[in-house]
């Protein structure tokens, strides 16, 4: 690791432990001994108590259900394009996540009651000690427990060697013209720290800490304005987007001995503005609070997930041999939620939607799909999916039921003169509709409907294909003179 990196870490270190203000009253600010006598409280019982429920979800086979409940669905081997044995990708990607969560980020080395000891002793020795004291809540914060030591020395003809080492002038320099502090102030009973960077002292994160809970905020703005004073002190170039601000708010909360929760929240919207060879990029995320919200507890249910995110905008150039123009993409939310008991078989989840406006594609203004989940339903439905033993697919059975209308315009990339699209795919609106309420299977190349009815119609199809339980669905058709491009390709059939 070079110099730069080492003491440029060490800043990162100190930034993910303290932070910023928010918008309230200022608060009474603390001394160096009420920090020393409330830090390790409010990070003991949290980190333990989190540790201990990872532990447990981590080795629970009810949390496994939620990868074999994936890895056991799929469409019917003639939909997909490359069918493959084992786990899909989604699955696996699914587990490695969860599992590199658990294992980097929670545990398992903050399983030690010393760990918080260390913390707060490089804190009191670093940042909180008496030469860094500027007055009034705020300590500056210096190179010498930052910046990585230089050693030089060597050895004499007939004498041991000596060497002396000390922080490399540079690094204590650039810490220095930096300017970062740490405004710290009383919370209750816990601390809130306020990170302040530049001479013009802005604000980047906020971190409040508590007995029983751990909240970190972070102002995209500020954060804007602190990168540009750091490459500006370095020398370096960087590459900033025009406009960046919003607020993102993570916390933990300990709510009973091994039962924690954690959310997170967009609590003022996002919004990013880059400029770019052909034209500006820019993404937008609907503030929603809390947007994701995972509870753990060595209880049942044993996890319970809450999703509410927002409406999603991207638009930006694209540019290739296939297609131009201004590429838009509007998801208009995710929403979903699910518990899972101790010795669960199934996973139920919930008030799935996809928030309450079509989400579409367009392309310069121009929609090219659209898309409504049980747009006369609320926009929501609710899904049981069974794993299927061994090889066997899973069992999905939808309440009240799974309308899905995609609305498709794909003939203005015909227009082009140079991407082969389908005729299907010009001006049709076509409609899933599974009711009854209905519980689906695939099977081989069928899709079996155990209970209700399948309905996939096309506005410009006369007739749509009805598969009624027990039937199949077969999607290995050839298509007849007369018939619609798509819909020819499937029927109803007996299942074996």
């Amino acid at each position: 690791m070079t110099r730069r990196n080492r003491w440029l870490g060490g800043v990162m270190a100190t930034l993910a432990i303290v932070g910023c203000g928010g918008d309230d009253a200022p608060a009474p600010v603390a001394t160096r001994e009420q920090i020393q006598a409330r830090l390790p409280l409010a990070l003991t019982e949290v980190t333990n108590e989190t540790s201990a429920v990872v532990d447990v979800a981590s080795g629970s086979a009810s949390i496994d259900l939620i990868g074999e409940a994936l890895e056991s669905v799929s469409l019917p081997d003639s939909v997909m394009m490359d069918p493959t044995p084992g786990p899909g990708p989604v699955a696996r990607g699914f587990r490695a996540l969860g599992r590199a969560y658990l294992t980097w980020v929670v545990g398992p080395n903050l399983d030690s009651d010393t760990d918080g000891d260390r913390l707060v002793r490089w804190l009191l020795d670093n940042v909180f000690n008496d030469a860094s004291f500027e007055g009034r809540g705020v300590w500056r914060v210096h190179g010498q427990g930052l910046c990585g030591e230089v050693c030089s020395g060597g050895a004499a003809p007939g004498a041991p060697p000596t060497f002396t080492c000390m922080p490399a002038p540079r690094c204590l320099a650039h810490v220095d013209e930096l300017e970062i502090r740490v405004r710290v102030t009383l919370q209750g009973s816990g601390l809130d720290f306020a990170l302040l960077v530049g001479p013009g002292r802005d604000e980047v994160l906020d971190i409040a800490l508590e007995p029983r809970k751990v909240e970190v905020t972070f102002d995209l703005g500020g954060i804007k304005n602190a990168i540009a004073h750091v490459a500006r002190v370095l020398g370096e170039n960087v590459m900033l987007p025009t406009v960046l601000e919003g607020r993102v708010r993570f916390s933990l909360t300990l709510n009973a001995p091994r039962d924690v929760t954690l959310q997170a929240a967009v609590d003022r919207a996002i919004r990013v503005e880059a400029a770019s060879d052909e034209g500006s990029i820019s993404i937008e995320l609907a503030a929603k609070a809390p947007a994701i919200s995972v509870r753990l507890r060595d209880a049942d249910p044993m996890l319970t997930v809450q999703l509410d995110v927002g409406k999603l905008t991207v638009s930006g150039p694209i540019h290739d041999t296939h297609l131009r123009g201004r590429l838009g993409v509007l998801l208009g939310g995710l929403e979903g939620r699910t518990e899972l008991p101790r010795g669960a078989s199934m996973l139920t989840l919930t008030d799935l939607g996809l928030g309450d406006v079509t989400s579409e594609l367009s392309l310069d203004g121009a929609r090219l799909i659209g898309l409504d989940l049980n747009a006369m339903a609320g926009r929501r439905t609710a899904l049981t999916v069974t794993p299927g033993a061994g090889t066997a697919k899973a069992k999905l059975a939808f309440e009240p039921g799974l309308q899905l209308i995609g609305d498709l315009h794909l003939e203005r990339l015909a227009q082009m003169g140079n991407m082969d699209v389908p005729a299907y795919l010009f001006g049709q609106t076509y409609t899933l509709d599974l009711t009854g309420p209905p519980v689906i299977e695939p099977r081989g190349r069928l899709l079996q409907m155990l209970a209700g009815r399948f309905r996939l119609a096309s506005s410009a199809a006369p007739e749509a294909v009805v598969v009624d339980a027990p039937g199949c669905l077969d999607a290995r058709d050839p298509v007849l003179a007369g018939e619609h491009a798509l819909l020819g390709r499937f029927r109803s059939v007996p299942c074996p």
